[in-house]
């Protein structure tokens, strides 16, 4: 890939990362802390989907600005067998449902299964990194963190992710090693 530009996004405020680049507060990382404590409040699913949403917003607005409509799914690997077993079995609409049993290594996906599939991913019961062409990527990692790259700059995408909330860094993809 001739990628040029590639960010880190994520809802960690770089601000708390000490000097060794660790996030020092303790934050919720997964969907599975819904209904735990943090800095004194209750975690709720509620706050859970709203940062959700903004995950799969972000990778729409990159590809709005890329003007790319589809991507590759690669390095596929499914670990929930049954959706309907989770805790939050009602979060999970007939769509997300089926794109889970029918997604496959090598897909070209649209808009609407990336947004579903992305939400598997961050939920943890799928893991998959996203590519167009040599042109563009999305990687997703531990604790809520996702990265994306391309070789085109998108200071337009990367200012509305930032409005969002999301903070957005220069960063490489430590996922490279399986390209």
């Amino acid at each position: 890939m001739n990628i040029k530009y590639s960010y880190r996004i994520s809802k960690y405020n770089p601000l708390n990362r000490n000097d060794n680049g660790t996030y020092a507060v303790n934050e919720w990382t997964s969907l599975s802390d819904v209904g735990r404590t943090y800095s004194g409040r209750k975690f709720t699913i509620e706050e859970y989907l709203c940062v959700e949403d903004k995950y799969v917003k972000a990778i729409k607005i990159f590809m709005y600005h890329l003007n790319i409509t589809e991507l590759q799914v690669e390095t596929l690997d499914k670990w929930n067998a049954e959706l309907k077993s989770t805790r939050f079995h009602q979060h999970y609409n007939s769509t997300m449902k089926s794109v889970y049993s029918k997604i496959q290594e090598s897909d070209i996906i649209q808009s609407p299964e990336i947004e579903q599939i992305t939400r598997l991913i961050l939920r943890e019961d799928i893991w998959c990194k996203f590519k167009y062409s040599s042109d563009f990527y999305v990687h997703f990692g531990y604790d809520y963190y996702m990265y994306l790259g391309g070789t085109k700059d998108c200071s337009k995408a990367i200012e509305e992710i930032t409005h969002s909330g999301l903070f957005v860094e220069p960063y490489e993809s430590p996922y490279w090693d399986e390209e």
